[in-house]
């Protein structure tokens, strides 16, 4: 019988033993620890093999299932183009009876005479003169200089039927933008100016009858 001592070395270090061998105590915990992790290994591809397989089957359901759901989808598809609608009624014209107005006519008696009418002297009458309200600037625009540029900004306005903007006031009278606004403000509540909304935004143009 071989012994354990008598296996070459270089066995043993195919195995992961140290080389010159070992008791049979040691050899026999390594090959328990060995024999432990081929059987978890085992269990392990064990365990993989039946989700493989369960995943194959989830796989091959689902396939049938989309073949069944397509056909189902064709068989819908072939019966909507069978169906036809009868056509929709055409809708008649209502026609609604306005009754006719009443008309009660009256008739003086014959036997009355009729009493003339008397002459009215004519007076002639004057036109009527429209007096317009003066252009009352306020005070602090009484000086020449400010009131030449509210001059100056109705003027172009009343160049441009259309009204402008406030961007165009500016760019047209060469004015800061604060100082136009004022002006605006002060010609609105004059009542010479007013404020429109058009697709450019808001505009100013002459009031008509300013």
């Amino acid at each position: 019988m071989i012994g354990l001592s008598d296996v070459p070395g270089h066995i043993w270090t195919i195995f992961g033993f140290p080389h010159g061998g070992m008791d049979d105590q040691r050899l026999s915990r390594r090959l328990a620890s060995l024999a432990h992790a081929t059987s978890g290994l085992a269990n392990a591809t064990n365990q993989l093999q039946a989700q493989v397989a369960s995943l194959d089957e989830a796989h091959g359901n689902l396939a049938r299932f989309n073949s069944a759901f397509g056909n189902f989808l064709d068989g819908l598809d072939v019966y909507a183009s069978t169906l036809t609608f009868a056509p929709l009624p055409a809708k008649r014209p209502v026609q609604v009876k306005v009754p006719a107005p009443e008309v009660e006519l009256r008739f003086e008696p014959e036997d009355e005479p009729v009493e003339p009418e008397p002459e009215v002297a004519k007076v002639a009458v004057a036109p009527v003169q429209v007096k317009r309200k003066p252009f009352k600037v306020p005070l602090k625009y009484r000086n020449s200089a400010e009131r030449k540029k509210l001059e100056t900004l109705m003027d172009i306005l009343a160049n441009h039927p259309n009204g402008l903007c406030l961007s165009e006031i500016v760019r047209e009278c060469a004015l800061s933008l604060i100082k136009a606004k004022e002006y605006l403000a002060s010609l609105m509540k004059l009542g010479c100016v007013q404020r429109i909304k058009l697709k450019k935004g808001l505009t100013y143009v002459i009031k008509p009858d300013s």
